[in-house]
């Protein structure tokens, strides 16, 4: 049974080109390692730990930081604190290993913070190593919804413990795995391109069935659209569907006189129109 992680707010989004840079190995000295004092710890448990008891993974894909983006990290924790935990592990030599949160252990250093809010995660080495390949930077959107969806299943995690582990807003999670309900034949095409878009993706994948996706995804591929445009054209394609629907309903009732039936028939025939009032009603509420 796992334990119900509750995050109160994301970590601010990093800009992809910054000006400056620093490399993350320029901050470690500020904080020596040492030892945890606390040999036994529970798995997906939220723990208070000592910022100096950390180590960044040195297998960490990511080797810079935007000077700028540290700054601004560093004054909302000097007034807010860590408001999403990071994600440490445990080495053999009792060492504590930052997994996920590395932009928010050196900006609270550079903010000055003595302590952090960690989430624990036990050394289940297939575990950990899911969760670094789901770090990496140069994951394609096919490649990231499919590596979170196997980790999702394999470590049972539920959306929102998932969202603490990456260090993403749970309403993201729920974006990126909906692309792995596109139709395989597309994503086998897409899976290591990165010519389109998380998010031209996620619209494509909002199709009510395999055809409709599949119509997207040609309409994608031969100009190029934006998701706005993409969602335009879902919505015109919802709205044509009902508009056949509703002439043809329209044209059948004109041509068909209710005034022969009996009470029962004519009883019958009213209550299954009512139903389709209110399914109707429900749908564009």
């Amino acid at each position: 049974m796992t334990t119900e992680i509750q995050i109160v707010a994301a970590e601010p989004v990093a800009t992809d080109t910054p000006e400056e840079v620093i490399l993350i190995s320029d901050t470690i000295d500020q904080a020596p390692v040492a030892k945890s004092d606390q040999p036994e710890r529970q798995s997906r448990q939220l723990y208070t730990l000592k910022v100096r008891e950390l180590t960044p993974d040195p297998n960490q894909p990511r080797k810079y930081i935007a000077d700028e983006e540290l700054n601004e990290l560093a004054a909302s924790i000097k007034k807010h604190g860590v408001l999403q935990p990071i994600l440490f592990r445990e080495d053999q030599d009792g060492n504590l290993i930052i997994v996920s949160g590395e932009r928010r252990y050196h900006a609270s250093i550079k903010a000055k913070k003595d302590t952090i809010p960690g989430i624990f995660i036990d050394s289940n080495a297939s575990e950990i190593a899911l969760i670094e390949n789901m770090l990496r930077v140069d994951l394609t959107p096919v490649e990231e919804a499919e590596g979170l969806h196997k980790l999702k299943v394999d470590a049972k995690y539920s959306n929102k413990e998932l969202a603490a582990v990456i260090g993403k807003a749970e309403s993201t999670i729920s974006e990126i795995l909906s692309i792995n309900q596109l139709p395989e034949k597309i994503r086998q095409e897409i899976r290591t391109s990165k010519d389109y878009s998380r998010r031209q993706l996620v619209e494509v994948a909002k199709g009510k069935d395999a055809k409709e996706m599949s119509r997207l995804f040609k309409a994608l591929k031969k100009k190029d659209v934006t998701s706005d445009q993409l969602r335009e054209k879902r919505h015109r394609d919802v709205e044509a569907v009902f508009k056949t629907m509703i002439n043809g309903l329209s044209t059948k009732l004109n041509e068909v006189d209710l005034n022969d039936l009996e009470g029962d028939k004519r009883s019958s025939i009213s209550q299954e129109l009512a139903k389709l009032v209110e399914l109707i009603s429900e749908k564009l509420r």
